[in-house]
């Protein structure tokens, strides 16, 4: 049972609480009457794009950005299930939808919001607004993305503790706005497109902590036993461990390199391991998304990995462990004097 105040109340997949001395049939009519009227204003905001695009508004700073904010190269589409194509930024920017994340940095948080009343989510669920978010005017369902202030890096030598962070507030973020918590990201309707409707709601970026802000420690918190599976989580996962393998594997490649094709054979096996950790998860990523993770893991511990630095990583760590093991002895020995 939910109130008139509750998200939930426009979703006649809950039962309205009765009000006093209101019947069941009588909660339910209102509930439904609410539902239409809302459903009547999402049509007229549909109906009239033409007036809202012509006004630029205060925003228009981060419209004219948006390209640079964007990969040089990104994947995109004008029908999703024709596959996907690497195009020019200025060729990409003229389809239905586009790749808006690079594979070595979260720029971008976006969400997939599938309902009729994907416009007014972000209200009804108390949380930010996002910078931009584009509606298809058929269905009322909408990409809308958060441009972060900081950038996550996903590569090899990222640290893993910001992905984490990352990955708990886009999570908490898609179950307050009931949006799908499966999406990966990788493609978002394209804010250029005529076919969208697209609205610029904020210029300023957002930290990860002003967006955690609005969440509650529940809100955030991975599903018991599917936590790698949903959302960027599956991404994050895919990094952690294959970099940890390509560490392992880049000396063997750099020795065995003849003719220089080292690099590209050190990139295909990769890409196996990468397939074969994506398996683990019920509702795998795109083969297009694993290859662009086994891509930039091989080509950053390719580029930055040298004998050298591995033995000097090994003398550091050799030397952290006595140093520590050094202080546990004498802290017995001071203990038992």
């Amino acid at each position: 049972m939910v109130t008139k105040d509750d998200p939930r109340y426009y979703d006649l997949s809950w039962f309205a609480e009765l009000a006093e001395g209101e019947t069941w049939v009588q909660a339910r009519l209102q509930q439904v009457k609410a539902i239409e009227t809302r459903q009547a204003a999402a049509r007229l905001n549909r109906e009239r794009p033409a007036q809202r695009s012509a006004d630029p508004g205060p925003h228009a700073c981060l419209r004219e950005t948006f390209p640079q904010l964007i990969p040089a190269k990104p994947y995109c589409a004008d029908v999703l299930h024709e596959g996907l194509r690497i195009r020019s930024r200025q060729a990409a920017l003229r389809r239905r939808h586009i790749q808006i994340n690079g594979p070595s940095t979260f720029t971008w948080m976006p969400q997939d919001i599938d309902r009729p009343d994907a416009y007014y989510a972000h209200d009804d669920a108390n949380v930010p607004q996002p910078n931009v978010i584009m509606v298809n005017p058929e269905n009322g369902h909408a990409h809308a993305a958060y441009l972060l202030a900081h950038p996550v890096a996903r590569h090899s030598a990222s640290r893993v503790s910001p992905l984490r962070f990352y990955g708990a507030v886009e999570r908490g973020i898609a179950r307050r706005l009931d949006a799908d918590r499966r999406y990966s990201g990788l493609i978002t309707k394209n804010p250029f497109h005529p076919d969208w409707r697209t609205e610029w709601r904020r210029k300023e970026p957002y930290t990860l902590s002003e967006l955690a802000e609005c969440l509650l420690d529940g809100d955030m918190v991975p599903d018991p036993g599917v936590q790698t599976t949903l959302g960027s989580g599956r991404n994050v996962t895919v990094f952690d461990e294959l970099r940890v393998f390509a560490y392992r594997e880049v000396r063997k490649f750099r020795s065995e390199d003849p003719g220089g094709t080292g690099l590209a054979a050190f990139r295909a096996r990769l890409e196996v391991v990468a397939l074969g950790i994506n398996r683990q998860f019920p509702e795998a990523l795109s083969l297009v998304e694993v290859r662009a993770i086994a891509k930039s893991v091989a080509k950053w511990t390719w580029s930055r990995f040298t004998p050298e630095k591995f033995s000097q990583r090994q003398r550091h760590r050799a030397q952290s462990r006595t140093r520590r093991h050094l202080a546990i002895v004498e802290e017995i020995k001071n203990a038992s004097a």
